[in-house]
């Protein structure tokens, strides 16, 4: 078997060789390489799809071998079960020796306890160390690699050269049976899709069907012998496989008659399936070929269908096809027909196979980019794709005279040029005959008085209609009318009475292109297999056609900001004959305007309230859709970066203090101020009456209120302030709380602080590492000092103390922070560990139910060396986060493996101690761990076992020379220390051939570098700690790593053993805790 058997515990600290990764999984409609052959669906050409019915003049298929299985199938007719592709991205895809497979091979799994799903998921938790093309039973064919490129199956030799299927046990006479079928089936369809004849190798090493067995020997590299074993327990062999796989090919190429028909005479097998002379190599008519193309069609409107597979009899009628145009793909030819597969232009998926006949064709052009304004006049026809039909048309241009249309990008469709970009609100494509050159409208602007009115706070809610009034009264009786520009599914208008008199009648709208749907690439496959995998393409997001929002009172208590904020000039008619004072400062959020360049990141310094969830929450603005992030909405974060991707403009919400960004937001779901850097201050205030109470941040939410601060006249003491779009805010401390508070609900207070004289005890030494916890305290440069700074950028880093001081009765620590700086901090502000908690969807009792149930069960020894099932009273205690929370050793599965520690080289190297060639190399470690943020002892622990305790040969060096030898004894030398590319079968080639490929020719450098393939391939996939490896409380049953209930436990011990050896104790936990 290409992937071993498996235990039921995998090594401790492995910490799940996983990937989970984004994996696609659904079921695919076959295409041109699935071809089920059986009497209800003619796989004979077109030519000879008459005579193949009850009676057919194609020969009968002779049998080589006598074979009661191979009988039972013919008799039973089985069909071949629809494709079902499993891939995952982060698997590696490597070309051929040749460019494409030779042949295949057959595995069988060598477990009899396991299933398909089961296979699966081991295989894509050990991808490293073998992977296969696919895994079949008596019901599925499920493809977990794209057959395109090699696979990691049996050895160096045959790895570059076969495609690889594993054959997962089964247990009962018709399901074996099933099997069998399912696996002929599908080698048949890719001998005929790569354009190759069954060859059995298994009796001269030459040819195109193989057995592991065989690869061991006659290719070498391996020593595995299945799948003869699993065939032989169900009284079949190699030989009356291979002898029903050749029948399925020549029932392919309409060579012989199909099952379920009858012949007048019987056919001689092309090949006998012992030492026989080899079948002809001769080309039949009806042989398919497949051609890649990249062109533009549309649909007629009266056809033959949409064919599933080009051997099907006939098409099936699609009205929602018909008259549409489509991406041609690939052209395939079988017999007399021939076929294109379109494909969906936007979303890159395919629809399936029309005959070419039903195909009115155009030569496309590849898209290139074009950010050009232009004008186009009312009336136009939109497209959802280039040279689209009347059927793909979503409007027409609005408006009175031309409308600006703002391009992203154009392809050529025959002779035609169509160009995708945005009028009206609206994405789509427009052919260039209907563009002209833009024009911008000169337009004079005069400087407008401020309105004089008031307001709390600005809202996202696009008002239908309001009027708002300033204190002063006119100077003329002249009405004048506000129109801001609204979204575009609204025709809001808000009208506002100032006192001056209008001087122009500007129209300001800001228009912009919507982000262009991403090409994608997809290598889909010919006639016979599902083509399935596309990479989604990414959804157009609009950006508004908005300038800015009126501003509107926010229901609950919102910290009132002053001075509009509003970046946009009025279209509406303003004057300024009387200079009117505003009664009061107003704040009106900006949303969606950008001045940034397109296409890059900005450093900004804003805060943001977020407020609505429609297009949701993104880890990159290259998403194709953004997370639901209703749980996030309706708090204040900082806006430390923008970015103006596409022409939609996006913003990077921060939590005050944290170090990790929340995400990015489209600007439409935002509403945002500028803010000014904070400066320390040392001011006392007394709270006045009437104020809008304490935040966790400036401008703060009603969500972030810390205090009502009812209490009237309290003593405020500031440590800082700040600017929120030129209204002043303070932070500090009143009635033992600190936060925010509005300068305005403040007065300072005149009296003088007592000078009270400083009592300080001597510093102590004292080492010990913390973690910051109040982002919105500050440090000095002794205690009770001069400021510093803030720790505002430090929240939740470690700060190494070296000795402490208690001065008036407030502890001190002197230490280091994480960016070298040397500071005085007080006690109060670090803490020893910093803890997040998330609570599952899940009670406790529905995930043990759940994971008892699994078809995997959980498994616990009683007995050294002999596994059972836990009960599930033994799953929920093993589980019970309240349980593992108060152990001092096994809260260490709910340490953050996603979190750097900082731990100091020295430390480090008393972990490396006598520990081969990895001694002494702390710094290594140090520098890998921060670099991408990796805990050090999970790092450690992996290399550790990776590497056998820093002895393995790919651990001292080597590399691959020309003739593919491994050469160790040389000065030139490449290191792998975590194993990475040392597939099972031949672990130290590849190993050195990776290292090589990365240039690691330094153990550091194999440190460093291998550390982000630990990061992206068992970290970076949302399970970060051991428990959610374990447990994966969010989903449980699916994707976890060990089958053994106390895996995490094991594992825990051994990293809490790590830290105690060196004198020091983990800072960063995730626990999870259930519902109810």
């Amino acid at each position: 078997a290409a992937t071993a058997q498996k235990q039921t515990v995998q090594p401790a600290a492995q910490t799940a060789k996983t990937t989970a990764a984004t994996t696609q999984k659904q079921a695919v409609q076959p295409t041109a390489k699935t071809a089920t052959t059986t009497a209800n669906r003619s796989v004979a050409p077109a030519t000879t799809a008459a005579k193949t019915t009850a009676t057919s003049s194609l020969p009968k298929y002779k049998p080589a071998v006598n074979s009661s299985i191979n009988d039972y199938i013919r008799k039973n007719n089985y069909k071949a079960p629809t494709y079902e592709q499993d891939f995952s991205s982060y698997l590696p895809k490597y070309d051929y020796r040749y460019g494409k497979p030779e042949g295949i091979v057959v595995h069988d799994t060598a477990n009899d306890n396991s299933n398909i799903n089961g296979e699966i998921s081991y295989m894509k938790n050990n991808w490293q160390n073998a992977f296969v093309h696919g895994f079949i039973d008596g019901n599925r064919i499920v493809e977990t690699a794209n057959t395109d490129y090699l696979a990691w199956g049996a050895g160096p030799v045959a790895n570059q050269r076969f495609i690889h299927i594993e054959l997962v046990h089964e247990h009962s006479y018709d399901g074996f049976a099933r099997q069998m079928n399912n696996y002929a089936d599908y080698a048949a369809t890719n001998l005929q899709y790569y354009g190759l004849k069954p060859d059995s190798a298994e009796y001269d090493g030459q040819g195109t069907v193989w057995t592991h067995y065989a690869i061991s020997k006659y290719l070498g590299g391996t020593d595995h012998s299945d799948p003869h074993g699993y065939l032989q327990a169900h009284n079949y062999s190699y030989d009356q496989l291979y002898d029903l796989i050749n029948e399925k090919y020549l029932i392919k190429q309409g060579q012989v008659a199909p099952w379920g028909t009858t012949a007048s005479t019987p056919s001689t097998p092309s090949k006998n399936t012992s030492n026989t002379p080899k079948p002809s190599t001769t080309p039949t008519n009806s042989q398919l070929k497949v051609i890649p193309v990249d062109s533009i069609g549309r649909v007629a409107a009266n056809n033959h269908g949409v064919y599933t597979s080009v051997y099907d009899k006939a098409g099936v009628q699609k009205p929602s096809v018909n008259d549409r145009t489509y991406r041609l793909t690939k052209k395939a030819l079988l017999g007399d027909k021939s076929f294109y597969l379109i494909t969906d232009y936007n979303k890159n998926t395919n629809v399936g196979w029309v005959q070419t006949s039903d195909i009115n064709y155009r030569v496309g052009k590849p898209v290139t980019t074009n950010t050009t304004t232009y004008s186009v006049q009312p009336g136009t026809k939109l497209y959802h794709t280039p040279w689209g039909s009347e059927r793909q048309s979503i409007g027409s241009v609005t408006g009175t005279g031309s409308q600006q249309f703002k391009a992203q990008k154009q392809t050529e469709v025959g002779t035609s040029t169509y160009v995708y970009g945005a009028v009206n609100g609206k994405n789509a494509w427009v052919d260039s005959a209907k563009l002209s050159k833009y024009t911008a409208p000169k337009t004079a602007v005069k400087s407008v008085a401020a309105p004089k009115t008031q307001v709390k706070a600005a809202t996202t809610t696009t008002p239908s209609k309001s009027n708002k009034t300033t204190a002063a009264k006119p100077a003329t009786n002249t009405k004048t009318t506000a129109k801001t520009a609204a979204k575009p599914t609204t025709n809001t208008k808000t009208t506002a009475k100032t006192a001056a008199k209008p001087t122009t009648n500007t129209k300001a709208t800001a228009k912009t292109a919507a982000k262009p749907v991403a090409k994608t690439n997809t290598a889909t496959k010919t006639a016979a297999k599902p083509v399935a995998k596309t990479n989604t393409a990414t959804k157009t997001t609009a950006k508004p056609n908005v300038v800015t929002k009126a501003a509107t009172a926010v229901k609950k208590a919102v910290q009132p900001t002053a001075k509009a904020a509003t970046t946009a000039k009025p279209a509406a008619k303003t004057a300024t004959n009387a200079a009117v004072k505003p009664a009061a400062k107003t704040t009106t959020a900006t949303k969606g305007k950008s001045t940034s360049p397109l296409n890059q990141t900005v450093v900004v310094n804003k805060l943001g309230q977020y407020v609505s969830n429609q297009y949701g929450l993104r880890a990159s603005v290259y998403d194709a859709k953004g997370a639901n992030a209703a749980k996030y909405l309706g708090y204040t974060y900082d806006i430390l970066r923008e970015r103006n991707q596409d022409g939609t403009l996006y913003y990077l919400l921060q939590n005050n203090g944290l170090s990790t960004p929340l995400g990015w937001v489209n600007a439409k779901d935002v509403k945002v101020v500028n803010q000014s850097n904070a400066t320390p201050v040392s001011t006392k205030y007394n709270v006045k009456q009437g104020n809008n109470g304490l935040y966790t941040m400036p401008w703060g939410t009603s969500k972030q209120q810390i205090d009502t601060l009812k209490q009237t006249n309290s003593a405020f003491q500031a440590s800082k302030r700040k600017l929120v779009n030129g209204a002043a805010y303070v932070y500090g401390t009143v009635n033992g709380k600190t936060g925010w508070i509005a300068e305005k609900d403040l007065v300072q207070s005149n009296a003088k602080a007592a000078t009270t004289p400083v009592k300080a005890q001597p510093a102590t030494a004292y080492k010990h590492d913390y973690i910051v916890a109040n982002a919105g305290s500050n440090y000095y440069n002794t205690p009770n000092g001069k400021i510093l700074g803030s720790f505002r950028n430090q929240y939740g880093n470690i700060i190494s103390v070296y000795e402490k001081q208690l001065v008036n009765g407030v502890t001190w620590y002197h230490g280091t922070l994480a960016n070298g700086k040397t500071i005085w901090i007080k006690a109060a502000d670090v803490r020893d560990t910093l803890t997040r908690t998330t609570t599952s969807n899940y009670s406790l009792n529905q995930a043990a139910n759940i994971q008892s149930s699994s078809p995997w069960p959980p498994q616990v020894q009683h007995t050294p060396g002999k596994w059972v099932n836990a009960t599930k009273d033994e799953v929920k205690t093993a589980m019970d986060p309240k349980t593992i929370t108060e152990d001092a050793t096994q809260k260490y599965q709910f340490l953050r493996l996603d979190k750097a520690q900082n731990l100091s080289t020295s430390s480090v190297n008393q972990l490396l101690k006598g520990k081969g060639i990895l001694e002494g190399q702390g710094a290594a470690f140090a520098q890998a761990a921060q670099k991408y943020d990796i805990n050090e002892i999970y790092l450690i622990s992996h290399a550790l076992l990776e590497t056998g305790n820093g002895t393995s040969a790919l651990a001292n060096g080597g590399y691959v020379d020309n003739n593919n030898k491994v050469v160790t004894n040389s000065n030139k030398k490449y290191y792998n220390m975590f194993g990475i590319g040392a597939i099972d079968t031949d672990a130290v080639r590849g190993g050195f051939k990776t290292a090589q490929n990365y240039g690691w020719d330094t153990v550091s450098k194999a440190i460093v570098g291998g550390a982000q393939f630990i990061k992206d391939a068992y970290i970076n996939q949302g399970q970060n700690t051991l428990y959610r490896m374990r447990w994966n409380p969010s989903a449980p049953g699916n994707h976890q790593y060990a089958t053994d209930i106390n895996w995490a436990s094991h594992n825990a011990t051994r990293m809490k053993t790590m830290y105690d050896s060196i004198g020091e104790s983990g800072k960063y936990f995730d626990v999870d805790n259930y519902k109810g």
